[in-house]
């Protein structure tokens, strides 16, 4: 495997076992479940090259159920 590919690996472990998501970018913050619904909203995935796809695609999919997982324990 790449260094890439390995990263990307450690990533979406780090995003399956977490209980919240948080995505920064300096300093902006915004909340997993937020910014993954605002990315369906958008609606990019026609404009994306394929293996950028692929990769937001497993991150959003974790994400969201992590937020499910989430839910479920605050009830």
């Amino acid at each position: 495997m790449t260094k890439e590919t390995d990263r990307l690996m450690q990533v979406l472990q780090e995003v399956a076992a977490a209980r919240h998501i948080l995505i920064k970018c300096s300093s902006a913050e915004v909340d997993g479940f937020a910014f993954c619904s605002g990315l369906k909203a958008l609606n990019l995935s026609n404009e994306l090259p394929a293996d950028l796809r692929a990769r937001i695609l497993s991150v959003t999919y974790l994400s969201r159920r992590t937020e499910g997982r989430n839910a479920t324990k605050r009830q």
